[in-house]
Protein backbone atom coordinates (compact mmCIF):
# COMPACT_ATOMS: atom_id res chain seq x y z
CA UNK A 1 0.00 0.00 0.00
CA UNK A 2 3.05 2.09 0.43
CA UNK A 3 5.74 1.48 -1.93
CA UNK A 4 7.61 4.95 -1.06
CA UNK A 5 7.77 4.41 2.38
CA UNK A 6 9.08 1.11 2.19
CA UNK A 7 11.55 2.84 -0.19
CA UNK A 8 12.50 5.00 2.32
CA UNK A 9 12.68 2.80 5.16
CA UNK A 10 14.37 -0.31 3.04
CA UNK A 11 16.00 1.56 0.30
CA UNK A 12 14.58 -0.86 -2.31
CA UNK A 13 12.78 0.24 -4.68
CA UNK A 14 9.61 -1.28 -5.38
CA UNK A 15 9.10 -2.86 -8.89
CA UNK A 16 5.72 -2.43 -11.43
CA UNK A 17 5.27 -6.28 -10.92
CA UNK A 18 5.48 -6.77 -6.95
CA UNK A 19 2.99 -3.69 -6.14
CA UNK A 20 -0.40 -2.33 -7.67
CA UNK A 21 0.18 0.71 -6.31
CA UNK A 22 3.30 1.36 -8.60
CA UNK A 23 1.47 -0.30 -11.47
CA UNK A 24 -1.94 1.77 -11.02
CA UNK A 25 0.52 5.15 -10.19
CA UNK A 26 2.46 4.27 -13.73
CA UNK A 27 -0.78 3.78 -15.38
CA UNK A 28 -2.68 7.00 -14.31
CA UNK A 29 0.89 9.22 -15.16
CA UNK A 30 1.11 7.68 -18.41
CA UNK A 31 -2.42 9.58 -19.30
CA UNK A 32 -2.48 12.68 -17.74
CA UNK A 33 -3.89 15.36 -19.94
CA UNK A 34 -5.97 12.76 -21.51
CA UNK A 35 -9.36 11.88 -20.62
CA UNK A 36 -10.96 8.86 -18.59
CA UNK A 37 -14.23 7.19 -17.91
CA UNK A 38 -15.10 7.85 -14.56
CA UNK A 39 -18.81 6.63 -14.91
CA UNK A 40 -21.63 5.38 -16.77
CA UNK A 41 -25.49 5.27 -16.57
CA UNK A 42 -28.24 3.20 -17.82
CA UNK A 43 -30.89 4.72 -20.11
CA UNK A 44 -32.80 4.88 -16.07
CA UNK A 45 -30.74 7.94 -15.49
CA UNK A 46 -32.70 10.90 -17.16
CA UNK A 47 -29.79 12.16 -19.11
CA UNK A 48 -29.54 8.81 -21.08
CA UNK A 49 -31.97 7.90 -23.73
CA UNK A 50 -33.66 4.44 -23.76
CA UNK A 51 -31.76 1.82 -24.83
CA UNK A 52 -28.24 3.23 -24.41
CA UNK A 53 -25.73 4.09 -21.87
CA UNK A 54 -24.53 7.76 -21.36
CA UNK A 55 -20.70 7.79 -19.76
CA UNK A 56 -19.28 11.07 -18.19
CA UNK A 57 -15.06 11.47 -18.69
CA UNK A 58 -12.56 13.95 -16.71
CA UNK A 59 -9.38 14.92 -17.79
CA UNK A 60 -6.80 13.42 -15.57
CA UNK A 61 -4.11 16.20 -14.31
CA UNK A 62 -2.37 14.41 -11.57
CA UNK A 63 -1.96 11.02 -9.65
CA UNK A 64 -1.62 10.46 -5.80
CA UNK A 65 1.20 8.76 -4.18
CA UNK A 66 -1.56 5.55 -3.89
CA UNK A 67 -2.28 5.58 -7.46
CA UNK A 68 -5.42 7.53 -7.46
CA UNK A 69 -6.04 10.11 -10.25
CA UNK A 70 -6.75 13.75 -9.49
CA UNK A 71 -9.73 15.40 -12.31
CA UNK A 72 -9.92 18.90 -13.27
CA UNK A 73 -12.19 20.49 -15.39
CA UNK A 74 -16.00 20.14 -16.71
CA UNK A 75 -17.19 16.47 -17.42
CA UNK A 76 -17.95 15.65 -20.65
CA UNK A 77 -21.35 13.63 -20.90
Amino acid sequence: WHPDRWTALTGEEVSIHDSHVVRRRAAYQAVIGQYESVSASGSWADWVPEGKVGCVFRRVVSVDALGFARHEGEPIH
